[in-house]
C-alpha cells in the first residue's frame, strides 16, 4: 500500500502503464477518500473535498440547458429534472478529470488548440473539432464560409460566434444564436472536452490487444461442439413446500444485501393524492357557457378573432386548410361529420366521451387546394443586421431600443430581398444574406413538400393558400419560444387539388370551479388532522376519496412520478420532522399532503423496498426449490442422467449441434456456468452438477469443431473488436468508480 500511495504521489502516469487491475484499485482508493459530511445550505455537494456551490451547480445546468436545448429554457419540470441530474453527473466527471489530467500533464496546446478551431494543413485528415464547428461557429456551411478570416485571428471570435440549432431531424440548421461574451466559456467547455478526450484514450491503452488475445478471440467466436445437456428447472418445482417463510427471507437479505447497496440517505414519504375532478354542476356551467358563445360566433364579423380569445389556452387553434378525416380535432367525431356542412355553417355543443369538454365549430371558408407543391425557400440571414448594431463587439448588450431596432432593419433587409427575388434566382444571391433551404432538394432537384406536414408553421400554409404558379412572397418561420426567421419562397408547381376546409372550434375544459376545490380542500385538511392523531391514510382513502402512495425520497429524487410541480413536496419531506403532517400541497391537477414515516442512513436499502424485497423471496423460493431438487434426485449425474429423464418429467435432456463457444447454448445464454463448462471441456468429458441461476445442469461434450487457423488467417476483425472492448471498457470503468463506488457528500436535497 506505502508503494502505491510513493507511486501515486510522483505521478499518475505510473500507474497508467502499470495496466488495468492497478487503475482499478487506485481509482478505488482515489475516490473513496474521505469527505466531510458537513451539509451546508449553499453546498449542494462535494468531491475529493472539493465543495461544490449552488452558483457552480446552476451555472454549469445553465450552461448544459443552453447547449443541448437550443439555446432554450427549460419547458418543464420533468426536463428541469433532466437537466438537474445531467448537471451533476457531468460536474462529477469533470472534477474527476481535472484531477487526473493535472497529475498527468494533460493540457491542450496553444497549437493544438489553434487545430481544433481551423483544423490541421490538411483538413480532411486533421479537421476542425466537430464541437466547435456547430457550437462555436454555426455550424460546417458557416464555418466554411468563414473559416479563412477565423483563422486570421483566432483570439478574437466575436464575429463569427454562433450556435446552430438543429430540427428534430439534426438535418438541417434551424437558427444560428450569436454567442457574444458566451462564446468564451462555449470555448473553454470545448477545451474541458478535448482534455478529457486525452485522459480517455490514455485510460483505454491500459487495455493493450496482442496476437495471442486476437487468436484466442477467433477460435472462441468459430470454432463449435456438439453437447448433450441435461437439466432440472427450479420452476419445475412449484408446490407450496417452496414458498419463503419472513425468516428465509430475512436470511436471503442478508446473504444478497451487497445487491442493494445504497450510496444515498433516503426518507420514506407517505402522501395522499385528491385527483381534483370537476362536478357535474362545473360540467353545466361549462355546457350553458359554450351553449352562449355559439349565438355570438354565429353574429361575429371576425369569427377568427373571437375564436382564438375564447378557446382555452390549452387547445390548438389552427385555422389551416384540412381535407376530410385530417382534421386534427377528433372530438365527437368532428373531422368527418363537419364535412357534410357548407360554408358559415356551425355546430355543437358536442363533446369527448368523458365530458372533459365542451365545444362549438364554425366553417370560416372552403376550397380546392393541393396537397403538395415544389417551392424554392431562402432562409434570410440576421447576421448581417446584428453586425451592424453591434459593430462588432462581442461584449454588445442589446437595450430594448436595439432589439426594436432588429426588427425593424431586419424586415427591411427581408423586404429588400423579396423586391429583389421578383426578378432573380434565389441561388443567385449572397451567402452573406440568405441560406437556402434544401429539404427538399435531391441530386440537385426540386421535390414535391407535403403540405400536411405543416413543416413552416401557419404564416408559411396561410401564405401558400393563396398563391399561384410563379408567385413570389415572404412567409414568417417560427423557430421556438416566440422567435423566428423569414424566408423568400418561389411557387413552382402545385399537386392534384381537392375540397378542403378551414374551421374554427371554440374548446372548453371543464375544470373543478370554486365549491369543488373548497370541498376537496376540506377533505384535505382532514387528512392532516389524520396523520396527527396518528391513524392508518389507508383505511380513509375510499371513504374521503383519496390515493394513497410512497416514495424513498433522495437527494437525486427531483420530483414525484405523476405529480407535476412536485418539487415543493421533495424540498418539505427533507426539511420537516418524521410524523408531522404537512400542509395541503396545491399542484397543477391535485391536493397533496404527505408525512416522513422514516428515514434510512444504512449502507444498504431496507428489506421494506418493494423492490428489495421481491427480490429475497425470489432468491429464497430458488434456494428452497434447489434443495427439493437435490433431495429428490440424489443420484443425479451423468452415469443415470438418461434413465432418471425417463422416469422423472421434470428432468429434460436436450442434444444441440455447432454450439458456439462464446455464446454457448441458444437454450441458457444467460448460464454463464454453463457456457464456461461447453468452452473448456474435451470431447467425451462431462461436467460436475452445476447450479444455475436458474436450474441444475450437467454438460458433456459429444464432438469438436475447431476453426481452422492457416498462413491466411488475418486476426484484424478480432483485434479491432477487442481493441473496441477495451476503450468502452475504459469509459466505464471511470463511469462505475466515480457513479458507483464513490464516497461523495451530497446534498442535491437543497436544490430548488
Amino acid at each position: 500500500m506505502g508503494i502505491i500511495q510513493k507511486t501515486r504521489e510522483k505521478s499518475a502516469l505510473m500507474f497508467i502503464v502499470l495496466g488495468g487491475a492497478l487503475l482499478a484499485f487506485i481509482l478505488t482508493e482515489y475516490l473513496s477518500s474521505n469527505f466531510s459530511n458537513n451539509e451546508l445550505d449553499t453546498t449542494v455537494g462535494a468531491f475529493n473535498g472539493i465543495e461544490i456551490s449552488d452558483q457552480e451547480f446552476s451555472a454549469e445546468r445553465e450552461k448544459l440547458v443552453f447547449l443541448m436545448n437550443g439555446g432554450e429554457s427549460f419547458s418543464a419540470t420533468r426536463q428541469k429534472g433532466r437537466f438537474t441530474n445531467e448537471a451533476w453527473n457531468s460536474i462529477l466527471r469533470d472534477k474527476f478529470y481535472k484531477n487526473e489530467a493535472e497529475e498527468l500533464g494533460i493540457k491542450v496546446t496553444s497549437d493544438e488548440e489553434q487545430e481544433m478551431l481551423i483544423g490541421g494543413n490538411d483538413i480532411s485528415k486533421n479537421p476542425p473539432f466537430a464541437f466547435y464547428v456547430n457550437y462555436l461557429f454555426g455550424g460546417s456551411e458557416m464555418y466554411e464560409k468563414n473559416r479563412d478570416n477565423i483563422a486570421k485571428n483566432t483570439s478574437d471570435l466575436s464575429d463569427y460566434a454562433y450556435m446552430a440549432v438543429f430540427d428534430q431531424q439534426r438535418r438541417n440548421i434551424v437558427q444560428q444564436i450569436p454567442l457574444k461574451g458566451s462564446s468564451l466559456w462555449v470555448r473553454d467547455f470545448g477545451i474541458k472536452l478535448k482534455e478529457q478526450e486525452k485522459l480517455q484514450r490514455i485510460l483505454s491503452n491500459c487495455f493493450y490487444t496482442t496476437t495471442s488475445l486476437a487468436k484466442d478471440e477467433f477460435l472462441a467466436k468459430n470454432s463449435k461442439k456438439d453437447i448433450e445437456l441435461g437439466f432440472v428447472k427450479y420452476s419445475q418445482i412449484n408446490d407450496e413446500s417452496i414458498e419463503p417463510t419472513e425468516e428465509e427471507i430475512k436470511s436471503a437479505y442478508e446473504e444478497i444485501k451487497h445487491q442493494f447497496i445504497e450510496k444515498e440517505n433516503s426518507r420514506k414519504l407517505i402522501f395522499a393524492t385528491f385527483n381534483l375532478q370537476p362536478s357535474d354542476k362545473d360540467r353545466q356551467t361549462v355546457l350553458q357557457d359554450i351553449a352562449s358563445l355559439k349565438t355570438t360566433l354565429n353574429e361575429e364579423i371576425n369569427p377568427k378573432l373571437f375564436i382564438k380569445n375564447e378557446t382555452d389556452a390549452n387547445e390548438i387553434v389552427d385555422f389551416t386548410f384540412y381535407k376530410r378525416g385530417e382534421y386534427p380535432q377528433k372530438i365527437a367525431g368532428i373531422d368527418t361529420v363537419l364535412y357534410r356542412l357548407k360554408k358559415g355553417d356551425t355546430y355543437g355543443p358536442f363533446t369527448n366521451t368523458n365530458q372533459s369538454k365542451f365545444g362549438i365549430a364554425k366553417i370560416l371558408d372552403v376550397k380546392q387546394l393541393a396537397d403538395s407543391a415544389k417551392v424554392e425557400m431562402a432562409f434570410v440571414n440576421s447576421e448581417p443586421v446584428i453586425k451592424q448594431i453591434t459593430k462588432g463587439d462581442p461584449e454588445y448588450e442589446f437595450t430594448a431600443e436595439d432589439k426594436q431596432k432588429f426588427r425593424e432593419l431586419y424586415v427591411k433587409l427581408s423586404d429588400s430581398l423579396l423586391e429583389e427575388a421578383q426578378s432573380k434566382k434565389l441561388s443567385s444571391f449572397s451567402k452573406d444574406f440568405v441560406s437556402i433551404d434544401s429539404t427538399y432538394i435531391k441530386n440537385g432537384k426540386l421535390e414535391w413538400a407535403q403540405l400536411s406536414k405543416n413543416t413552416y408553421g401557419r404564416n408559411f400554409m396561410d401564405t401558400i393558400i393563396s398563391c399561384e404558379v410563379g408567385d413570389v412572397k415572404k412567409v414568417f418561420i417560427p423557430t421556438g419560444q416566440g422567435g423566428g426567421i423569414y424566408g423568400i419562397i418561389k411557387v413552382k408547381k402545385f399537386g392534384i387539388k381537392s375540397r378542403k376546409m378551414q374551421i374554427g372550434t371554440i374548446i372548453k375544459n371543464v375544470l373543478p370551479g370554486d365549491e369543488t376545490q373548497e370541498d376537496y380542500m376540506a377533505r384535505a385538511n382532514q387528512v392532516a388532522f389524520i396523520i396527527k392523531e396518528g391513524k392508518d391514510l389507508i383505511s380513509f382513502a375510499d371513504s374521503l376519496d383519496y390515493v394513497v402512495d410512497s416514495a424513498d425520497v433522495k437527494g437525486s429524487t427531483y420530483s414525484l412520478k405523476g405529480i407535476p410541480d412536485s418539487r415543493q413536496i421533495i424540498y418539505w419531506t427533507f426539511n420537516t420532522d418524521l410524523n408531522e403532517p404537512s400542509n395541503v400541497f396545491i399542484t397543477p391537477n391535485a391536493f397533496v399532503v404527505g408525512v416522513v414515516r422514516s428515514e434510512n442512513s444504512s449502507k444498504y436499502r431496507s428489506l421494506d423496498d418493494p423492490y428489495v424485497k421481491t427480490a429475497c423471496e425470489a432468491h429464497a423460493r430458488k434456494e428452497k426449490q434447489k434443495a427439493k431438487i437435490l433431495s429428490d434426485f440424489p443420484e443425479l449425474n451423468a452415469k443415470n442422467l438418461q434413465s432418471l429423464a425417463q422416469t422423472n418429467n421434470a428432468i429434460k435432456v436436450i442434444k444441440e449441434t455447432a454450439v458456439n463457444l462464446k455464446s454457448g447454448s441458444s437454450e441458457f445464454s444467460n448460464e454463464f456456468e454453463v457456457i464456461g463448462n461447453i468452452a473448456g471441456l474435451t470431447k467425451d468429458k462431462t461436467s460436475d452438477l452445476i447450479k444455475g441461476e436458474e436450474g441444475i445442469y450437467i454438460v458433456k461434450i459429444v464432438k469438436e469443431h475447431d476453426a481452422e487457423i492457416t498462413e491466411n488467417t488475418n486476426f484484424d476483425l478480432e483485434k479491432n473488436q477487442l481493441q473496441y472492448t477495451a476503450q468502452r471498457n475504459g469509459n466505464l470503468l471511470v463511469d462505475e468508480y466515480i457513479n458507483d463506488k464513490s464516497d461523495l457528500t451530497d446534498n442535491r436535497k437543497i436544490l430548488r
